[in-house]
C-alpha cells in the first residue's frame, strides 16, 4: 500500500474492521423522504439499496449520466454510480470524497455512517464513484497485476504503454478537472445550494479543485491526509524526509535495540532494494504508525538475516492487490500523469526529453534530500516511470484558495501524506485550522483526536 490506494482509499478500511462490500443491493423502490431524495429518485434513478456488509443504514443508489468528454455534451455518455443516507439531517449535506486516484467511493456512505454516527446523524451523506473508477474502472490486467493500489512500486513501462492503448478513448478526461464537472452535475441534479465536502488522501485534491471551481457551492472543507491543490510532489521527497523521524518516534513509544534508520541506511549500502523497502515503510505508516517489527527486521537484515524484512516487502506487496471494482490502476495512472507536476512540465511528450528533464531534477538532489535513501531512488517510483510513456501529461493551474471554512486534518506518523505538508497547506486557507493527531497513520477523522475535531469543526458549518 502507498500514499493513495489500498486500505486508505477514502476512510481506511481498517479502521471500519470491516471486509471489501458487495455491490449495492436493491430492495423496493420507495417515496423519497427529502427534497435532495426527491431530486435523486426523479434525476438519477435511485431506489432503496444496502450494503449490509458495512452497516445497515437507509441509503438510495443511484447514477449519474454525464459526458465522457465535458467538452462535447452531445457525445458518449457514461453513467456513475451514486450512494446517498435517507432521510434529510438537520445540517444539509456532506459529499464524501475516496482517495486513489482510481478507488470506489459509494460504500464511504454506510461505512461513515457506521463510524461516525454523530456526523451521519447531522449531516445527509452523498458518495460518488467518480469517473474510472467502480462499474466504469477501466482495466488493464497487467498493471493491474503488477502494481495494484501501490504509486511508488512501478509496472513496467511495456505494461504502462500497452495500458494507454487499451483506454485510448478514457485516458485524456480522467483529470480531477473532469471530476470537478461531474461533482457540479451531480450538485445540480440533487438541487443542492451548497455542502460540505469531506476528502481523504486524494480526495482532499478533488475538494480544493472544486471548491476553487466553484467556492460559492462550498460550506465547509475536511481534509483528511490532504496533498497540494496543485498534485502530488512525484519523487516522494517530503515521504523520505519525514521517515527518519517517524521511525524515532516509534521507537520511543515501542523501544528499539538499535537506531532504525542507521540500520536502514546500512541495508541499504548493502544492496537491498531501497525501492520495496521504501514501499514497505510508507505502506506500514499509513495503518501500523508504530511500524512493529520493522526495526527488528532492519537490524536482522543488517546482521546478516534478511528474512523478516523480505517478509515485510511481500506481506505489503500482497497487501496492496485490489480487485478492479475497488481499485483501478489504470485510472490511477490516467489521473496522475494528468495531475502531478512532473519534472518536464505540460508539453514534452518525446519519453526521451523526458528522461533528460527527470534524471535533471535527480541530479540536483542533495544526498540529505532523500537520505536514508540513495537520490537515485527518485528516479525510479512508479508515478514518474509511468508518466514517462504515457501520452498525456498535462498541470494544474495554480491559482487562490476559497475563503471557506477548512478543517485539515494529519497523522503524525503518515509518511504518505506527511503532516508538515499539511502545516504549509493550512497556512493557505484565510480560514485554515490543522489539527495533527499524534502517533497517527493515514485517514485519521475516526481517531478519537480526529472525532472531536471533526465534530467541533461541523459544529459550525451549515448548509443550505
Amino acid at each position: 500500500m502507498t500514499r493513495f490506494g489500498l486500505l486508505a482509499i477514502g476512510l481506511v478500511a481498517a479502521l471500519a474492521g470491516c471486509a471489501a462490500p458487495a455491490p449495492a443491493v436493491p430492495t423496493e423502490a420507495v417515496p423519497a423522504q427529502d427534497a435532495v431524495a426527491a431530486a435523486a429518485v426523479e434525476h438519477l434513478g435511485a431506489y432503496e439499496c444496502e450494503m449490509p456488509e458495512i452497516a445497515e443504514v437507509d441509503m438510495l443508489c443511484g447514477h449519474l449520466t454525464v459526458p465522457l468528454d465535458p467538452a462535447d455534451p452531445a457525445g458518449a455518455q457514461i453513467e456513475l454510480a451514486v450512494t446517498l443516507s435517507t432521510p434529510a439531517a438537520p445540517r444539509g449535506l456532506m459529499v464524501l470524497l475516496g482517495g486513489g486516484p482510481g478507488g470506489s467511493a459509494i460504500w464511504l456512505v454506510p461505512q461513515v455512517a457506521g463510524l461516525l454516527p454523530e456526523i451521519g446523524g447531522e449531516y445527509q451523506l452523498l458518495a460518488l464513484d467518480q469517473r474510472g473508477t467502480g462499474a466504469t474502472a477501466p482495466d488493464c490486467p497487467e498493471v493491474q497485476a503488477q502494481t495494484g493500489s501501490s504509486d511508488i512500486r512501478p509496472a513496467s513501462q511495456d505494461a504502462v504503454a500497452e495500458c494507454a492503448e487499451l483506454i485510448a478513448d478514457w485516458r485524456p478526461h480522467l483529470a480531477s478537472s473532469d471530476v470537478v464537472a461531474d461533482l457540479e452535475a451531480l450538485r445540480q441534479a440533487l438541487g443542492a445550494p451548497t455542502w460540505v465536502l469531506n476528502g481523504t488522501s486524494y480526495g482532499t485534491l478533488t475538494a480544493m479543485r472544486y471548491a476553487m471551481a466553484h467556492p460559492e457551492a462550498v460550506a465547509g472543507l475536511v481534509l483528511d491526509s490532504a496533498l497540494p491543490p496543485e498534485g502530488a510532489e512525484p519523487l516522494f521527497l517530503a515521504s523520505m524526509q519525514a521517515l527518519p523521524a517517524a521511525l524515532e518516534r516509534a521507537c520511543a513509544v515501542t523501544g528499539c535495540a538499535s537506531d532504525p534508520v542507521e540500520d536502514l541506511a546500512a541495508v541499504i549500502a548493502a544492496g537491498y532494494d531501497e525501492l520495496a523497502l521504501f514501499d514497505a515503510i510508507v505502506s506500514t505508516s499509513i495503518i501500523q504508525p508504530t511500524f512493529p517489527g520493522v526495526p527488528e527486521a532492519l537490524a536482522a537484515a543488517r546482521a546478516g538475516d534478511p528474512s523478516a524484512l523480505d517478509e515485510l516487502v511481500a506481506t505489503t506487496q500482497q497487501a496492496s492487490e485490489s480487485p478492479l471494482w475497488m481499485f483501478s490502476a489504470a485510472t490511477h495512472i490516467a489521473t496522475m500523469c494528468l495531475d502531478t507536476p512532473l519534472p518536464w512540465g505540460a508539453d514534452v511528450t518525446d519519453p526521451a526529453e523526458r528522461r533528460v528533464a527527470l534524471d535533471a531534477a535527480v541530479a540536483a538532489l542533495a544526498p540529505e534530500d532523500t537520505w536514508p535513501f540513495t537520490t537515485s531512488v527518485a528516479a525510479r517510483v512508479a508515478t514518474v516511470t509511468a508518466c514517462e510513456v504515457w501520452p498525456e501529461s498535462l498541470q494544474l493551474p495554480t491559482g487562490l484558495l476559497p475563503d471557506v471554512p477548512v478543517l485539515l486534518l494529519a497523522g503524525e506518523q503518515d509518511l504518505s501524506t506527511p503532516a508538515a505538508d499539511a502545516a504549509v497547506l493550512a497556512e493557505r486557507f484565510p480560514r485554515g485550522e490543522l489539527v495533527v493527531v499524534e502517533m497517527a497513520g493515514h485517514g485519521v477523522q475516526a481517531t478519537p483526536t480526529g472525532r472531536e475535531a471533526l465534530a467541533d469543526f461541523l459544529a459550525g458549518v451549515l448548509t443550505e
